[in-house]
């Protein structure tokens, strides 16, 4: 088999390769692998702010505001903070009459003296006809 000739252009990028960069071998790519995290203290100190001032601010609401990836946000809330997200449970009011309406579900008569409840129930099959 024979051998092609090198061209000399490719002569001349090698050599221009090895004067520019000390080396021939190739260059990686500034826009390749795992991209660069935005968890740097200034991110994480504003996310921080931003949370004492309005702690109820939601996570979709504080990435728009700080023009940082929602997840991004996430994450630093969550692994770097240690915050967790939560609702407060809301509680009903006892009124005055509901003691004695505990006490007696407490005693066994969870109906209050209306044991017909039970039997005024009606079966359906689930297609309106009783």
């Amino acid at each position: 088999m024979e051998r092609m000739p090198i061209l000399l252009s490719t002569v001349l990028r090698v050599v221009s390769k090895y004067v520019e960069h000390g080396t021939v071998q190739d260059r990686l790519k500034s826009n390749c692998g795992r991209k660069k995290t935005v968890q740097v203290p200034r991110n994480i100190g504003i996310i921080a702010q931003k949370m004492r001032q309005t702690p109820t601010l939601t996570i979709r609401r504080l990435h728009l505001g700080t023009r940082l990836r929602q997840l991004s946000v996430q994450n630093m809330l969550r692994k770097t903070l240690k915050m967790k997200a939560y609702r407060r449970p809301l509680v009903q009011a006892l009124l005055p009459g509901d003691i004695d309406k505990r006490v007696k579900w407490a005693e066994g008569d969870p109906y209050h003296g209306q044991h017909n409840v039970l039997i005024n129930l009606h079966w359906t099959s689930g297609f309106g006809v009783t």
